[in-house]
């Protein structure tokens, strides 16, 4: 008898078929959270417009899409830290959980690196792309 197996319950019972509480509380959580950010974007994009203009909301909008699509260089390193970190803590591993902390600090470094090189170099034509007007293409550079 393995170590789960008793901590199973009938096919029939109905305690198996109630959600744990954790669950119904972790998607009542994700819900809320999902929600204020809904509630956030739509109390936040009138004060951005008035505070910064129709063209300067525009960059803010466009450099916040591009700045999103970096966090595809994350290539599931961070599940994969966190599913690592949790197994060699739980085995009290220390040394391969300073090896993982280490090897995922250096991957997101080059990272770091490679997105300010790429954001330095791409902001100008990328101003040119979006038909950023002369005036903001100063500002567009410098939120890149």
């Amino acid at each position: 008898m393995s170590r789960h197996e008793d901590r199973l319950e009938p096919a029939g019972s109905t305690a198996a078929a109630l959600p744990r509480p954790s669950l119904v509380v972790n998607a009542l959580s994700s819900w809320a959270g999902f929600a204020v950010l809904v509630v956030t974007g739509f109390l936040l994009t009138p004060f951005v417009i008035k505070h910064l203009g129709k063209n300067g909301y525009g960059v803010w909008s466009v450099v916040g899409s591009i700045i999103g699509y970096y966090g595809l260089l994350d290539l599931g390193v961070a599940s994969a830290v966190r599913r690592y970190v949790a197994r060699y803590a739980a085995r009290d591993d220390h040394d391969a959980l300073n090896e993982t902390i280490a090897t995922a600090m250096m991957l997101f470094m080059g990272a770091g690196v490679l997105i300010l090189m790429v954001s330095v170099f791409a902001s100008r034509p990328l101003a040119e792309f979006f038909r950023v007007r002369p005036a903001m293409v100063g500002d567009f550079r410098r939120v890149m």
